[in-house]
């Protein structure tokens, strides 16, 4: 889904993913695995140990392009939501905003919404590159999210806990004695010897 908004200074775009919204939001969170996922070839690199727990807090991220900026969350519910301002390192916030909302589905699907707000922004020489911000690039930026998460061992660990969880209860069918009984379902993988 895509939606544009203010001017079409709003960008937002969804999709589902596959994975634990706590997964998911660890690759969000932590700065250093950022430009795993950056749709926008931006992002260079974060420097370790700068794991976003609440607003207010500040981590550096260095830009392909050489220069750095200050990172300062603005909005943050664990799990849930995060939500930053870029800075010019010691400088004022430059006008745009970076946002995640995740919202868990079922099991271990999550929807997970990528915003970019630039209503604020005043600075001319920086429209030009908002502007190339589209929802295609937001959505790339979900899509490689997307593909580290569900490829990521904990999303195999959570999927393997759901399929042992989902257990079909049998009635007398087969059952002389009545009982119920439960069984496992078959999951994709399995071998029968």
């Amino acid at each position: 889904m895509v939606r544009f908004g203010g001017s079409d200074r709003v960008v937002s775009t969804s999709r589902e993913i596959r994975a634990d919204s706590a997964l998911i939001f660890e690759f969000i969170a932590d700065p250093s695995q950022q430009p795993r996922w950056d749709g926008n070839d931006n992002l260079s690199q974060a420097g370790p140990g700068q794991r976003v727990h609440a607003v207010g807090d500040v981590f550096t991220m260095t830009l392909t392009a050489g220069s750095v900026r200050e990172n300062h969350v603005v909005e943050f519910d664990e799990g849930r939501l995060i939500a930053w301002r870029p800075a010019e390192v010691g400088g004022e916030i430059i006008g745009h905003l970076w946002r995640w909302q995740l919202e868990p589905l079922h099991g271990s699907l999550t929807q997970v919404t990528h915003t970019y707000d630039w209503m604020q922004l005043t600075d001319e020489s920086r429209i030009a590159r908002a502007k190339r911000t589209t929802a295609d690039r937001l959505a790339a930026s979900l899509d490689q999210l997307a593909a580290l998460a569900e490829q990521s061992p904990r999303a195999a660990v959570g999927a393997a806990s759901s399929r042992s969880e989902a257990m079909l209860w049998c009635g007398r069918a087969g059952h002389l004695d009545g009982s119920i009984r439960r069984v496992r379902l078959p999951a994709a993988g399995d071998h029968y010897d």
